[in-house]
């Protein structure tokens, strides 16, 4: 897994590289601070449940879904993902962004991240 996260500029950038950029075709993906509306930890079911139609990206059923996707309970609006097989501790973050209505990304601190997004963004802990 080659994903990393910077905080700076008011901005979160999810950055991918090798196999995990080809997979979620894209390199980086950014969102602003401003349009993050809730961030927590969520399992698979979580996520599976709203996931609709893939748009772009890669999916193999307890392997990997990445890239975009619609989002079945968002009215439609898309989703994207960068999860591979530890599925138990994702970070799920809610949007205004219709590009990213849903944000769920698969990192090696889901806690720390969380924790560091919810202050920057100025949402409550």
């Amino acid at each position: 897994m080659a994903v990393s996260t910077t905080i700076s500029a008011g901005a979160l950038t999810v950055h991918l590289r090798g196999l995990d950029a080809m997979w979620c075709l894209a390199r980086d993906v950014v969102v602003p601070l401003a349009s993050i509306r809730d961030v927590r930890i969520a399992a698979w079911p979580e996520v599976r449940a709203g996931l609709g139609w893939r748009v772009g990206g890669a999916y193999w059923p307890g392997w990997i879904a990445t890239g975009h996707y619609l989002a079945d309970r968002l009215g439609g609006e898309r989703q994207f993902l960068a999860v591979f097989r530890e599925r138990e501790r994702l970070v799920l973050m809610d949007t205004d962004l219709p590009s990213k209505k849903r944000v769920v990304l698969q990192v090696r601190d889901p806690d720390r991240l969380v924790a560091d997004l919810r202050a920057a963004a100025g949402l409550a802990p």
